[in-house]
């Protein structure tokens, strides 16, 4: 009787998607610098996109991800301006619509990084932005 052991490796491809702060539907440079300069620092992008579970893949840009999985309605536009059918954002909203968008996303980056979670570990972004917005869970 014999034992053996046979170890092996399968070859392995990793591939990262390295996406830009800004660029895509939000422009470059963005409509939102308020908050792609909050994005830019690691500890905010890795709120965003590990602890809350945004994906940016559909994504051109880490500010289009976080803007689309913060106010879901205009995915559709984003959509829409990658397919070549669509505005960017600056030729779609007002200055003003779009500088209130701007400091709501930073207030939700804010209150995100406050918060401690319990052992049910935190919710997705949308289920953190419903509660913030509507009081739901």
């Amino acid at each position: 009787m014999s034992i053996g052991l046979s170890l092996s490796q399968a070859p392995r491809l990793e591939v990262k998607l390295q996406l830009r702060i800004i660029g895509g539907c939000c422009g470059d440079p963005t409509v939102f610098p308020l908050t792609a300069k909050k994005l830019g620092g690691k500890r905010m992008s890795r709120l965003a996109f590990k602890t809350y579970g945004i994906d940016a893949k559909p994504y051109r840009s880490i500010m289009d991800a976080f803007y689309c999985a913060t106010f879901p309605l205009f995915v559709p536009l984003c959509m829409a301006y990658y397919k070549g059918h669509g505005l960017a954002l600056r030729d779609t909203l007002s200055k003003d619509i779009l500088h209130v968008m701007d400091r709501q996303m930073v207030s939700f980056l804010d209150l995100a990084g406050a918060v401690e979670w319990g052992e049910d570990g935190a919710p997705t972004w949308t289920e953190f932005i419903d509660y913030i917005t509507r009081g739901e869970k």
